[in-house]
């Protein structure tokens, strides 16, 4: 790595609960939701250059123009800032695309960060989460977090605590599942009038993270199960075996489960490595810091 770059990590999410209220007359979806950071996480990598922007994509056979999100962040800030420089990003991809783990928008969010810090530009969390808001509903999160209530297209956001560190699996088998599909697919008439939004973040308030898992649930599962019945295999299959509660993230097909320990949720990865699928233990992030410091 060379003196003058920067690497910063760009973690993954999960939702700890998702209601989907309505269709909005701008094409979005209102929505109301709890976002949770994980440790599973892409590194991003930005050397100053001469040139314009170049994108360079490790891991997964992810194009490097204007399609990618990175790409957009880059030439958006680029513009704010009335930067004349050009810079390299090298995205090291480890979380699953299409997934329902929000990897595009963390990326692009990350992208503003390094950025901003590469071309000392000082802009304030609030410009920068301004500019994200024109990237796409979840990248705001990524800026704001770790974790946090979220409203409206889900760039509505409220911070909430992090007083627990929660232990999870994560399950993707091999499909993927775009969000615009998810969205068209969901019958809103069938989606359930619940509180359980209320009652995660009054139990997030009140540092009762352990007692979550009971109250867990995502408006698109029913749906999605529906199309694709492995997922609710894998779901029910961690209950059984001892996950204190399991749920389908996002738009899916990614399914995280709480476990109680570390070696519990070992025991249990073994089990589905063994399968040939996605899988990974991480925990939840407690501290933004984890997040905007620059690694080695």
């Amino acid at each position: 790595m060379r003196r003058d770059s920067i690497q910063f990590k760009s973690p993954a999410k999960v939702n700890l609960g998702l209601k989907v209220i309505k269709k909005r007359p701008d094409g979005y979806h209102e929505i109301e939701t709890v976002m949770q950071m994980i440790t599973l996480s892409d590194a991003l990598l930005f050397e100053p250059t001469e040139g314009g922007i170049e994108l360079i994509c490790q891991g997964l056979n992810l194009l490097g123009d204007r399609s990618n999100l990175v790409y957009q962040a880059a030439e958006l800030i680029r513009e704010k800032g009335g930067v004349g420089s050009g810079v390299r990003i090298i995205l090291d991809k480890r979380i699953p695309v299409m997934a329902g783990l929000g990897g595009g928008s963390s990326n692009a969010a990350t992208t503003l960060i390094g950025l901003n810090r590469l071309w000392q530009l000082g802009l304030r969390r609030d410009e920068l989460i301004d500019l994200a808001r024109g990237l796409g509903a979840d990248v705001p999160f990524f800026l704001y977090g770790p974790r946090a209530y979220a409203t409206g297209r889900g760039d509505q956001l409220s911070p909430l605590p992090s007083l627990q560190k929660l232990i999870m699996l994560l399950v993707k088998p091999y499909l993927s599942i775009p969000t615009s599909w998810a969205y068209k697919a969901l019958n809103l008439s069938l989606t359930k009038d619940r509180d359980s939004i209320k009652i995660i973040c009054q139990l997030i308030e009140q540092g009762l993270d352990n007692q979550i898992a009971a109250y867990l649930f995502n408006d698109f599962e029913e749906t999605i199960i529906a199309h694709y019945p492995i997922i609710g295999e894998i779901k029910n299959d961690l209950l059984n075996q001892g996950a204190l509660g399991a749920l389908m993230s996002g738009s899916g097909p990614t399914v995280f489960a709480i476990f109680p320990t570390h070696h519990k949720a070992a025991e249990v990865y073994q089990r589905y490595s063994e399968r040939k699928m996605q899988v990974f233990v991480v925990e939840t992030i407690m501290d933004m810091e984890e997040v905007t410091c620059e690694t080695e």
